[in-house]
């Protein structure tokens, strides 16, 4: 058992999280014309000074990172009202990242972005935040051609109670490794009519969005998220909400968060694990089987 634990956790940090990450583009988000990001506004039903709004004040503790934050990073947040009692309407806009070449870095590397961000109020009835990639943006967001990946986003600060966290995103971009005007834009989208009520707060009023630490990498190990296989007959359900159902004969699991650290270990399994005190997101479970193979799988916990 001793054995199966060091491999695993000597396996589990080189290969996802101290992999030697090279930088390929991090804007400090500062300006909104070309140097950095690009404000597209197609309808706005507040004040335009509330939407890609820019700031420094609270961005994220640099123990948090995860890396060494260089230049005067910057903020951007995204709000569809005003104070209270002030009526807000539909409002759609895009916050436009610069372009990014990927196919002039080495094409076996393993590709990814990450940025951070924390939600305010209520997101999921009036208003939606969405992450989208482009090779054809040319100025306009309405005329390019836009893929949804915010599905493929390990996690977001998506809490209606807002905890004042800031929650760190990670998208794999292997798929678009070969891109040469890979464009990221993040859309902000109110989708209904109202008039703010702070008495009934979640409900009456559209959600705030926060983004900063936008950061383009790539290293010579597989990313943290979609490089590690999913073996979908080992446990069910996935995405799990409290308990998992192990198919096969499992001797020990170990569970591991996104960062690297070790969450759970389980040993004499009766065929499930309780996962119900896990936080929300992606995690890393290692099993040995009772044949003595060691599997590592990809769980959403939910």
């Amino acid at each position: 058992m001793k054995k199966f634990l060091l491999l695993g956790i000597v396996l589990f940090y080189v290969g996802v999280v101290f992999a030697q990450e090279v930088e390929i583009f991090y804007p400090d988000l500062q300006y909104d014309t070309n140097k950095g990001f690009t404000k597209n506004h197609v309808l706005i039903g507040s004040a335009e000074a509330d939407l890609w709004k820019r700031g420094t004040t609270g961005l994220p503790a640099e123990s948090e990172l995860g890396y060494t934050r260089t230049g005067n990073q910057t903020m951007l947040s995204s709000k569809g009202y005003g104070g209270v009692d002030a009526a807000y309407d539909i409002t759609d806009t895009y916050a436009v990242i610069d372009a990014v070449d990927l196919s002039v870095h080495p094409q076996s590397k393993h590709f990814k972005l990450t940025f951070f961000n924390k939600a305010q109020y209520a997101l999921a009835n009036n208003s939606v935040f969405t992450v989208l990639l482009s090779e054809n943006y040319a100025g306009d967001p309405t005329t390019a051609t836009w893929t949804d990946v915010t599905s493929q986003v390990d996690k977001f600060d998506d809490d209606v109670t807002y905890d004042g966290n800031w929650t760190k995103s990670t998208l794999n971009l292997n798929s678009w490794k070969a891109a040469t005007n890979l464009v990221l834009a993040f859309r902000y989208q109110v989708t209904q009519a109202g008039v703010v009520d702070k008495t009934e707060p979640g409900v009456d009023r559209p959600g705030l969005w926060r983004v900063c630490e936008v950061r383009f990498t790539y290293s010579d190990t597989p990313t943290a998220i979609g490089d590690v296989e999913i073996d979908g007959a080992l446990f069910s359900p996935n995405p799990a909400y409290s308990v998992i159902n192990l198919s096969e004969r499992v001797d020990a699991v170990e569970i591991y968060n996104i960062n690297g650290g070790k969450v759970k270990s389980i040993n004499n399994i009766n065929g499930m694990v309780d996962v119900s005190e896990l936080q929300s997101g992606v995690y890393f479970l290692q099993m040995k089987l009772d044949s003595g193979v060691i599997k590592t799988a990809k769980m959403l916990k939910k």
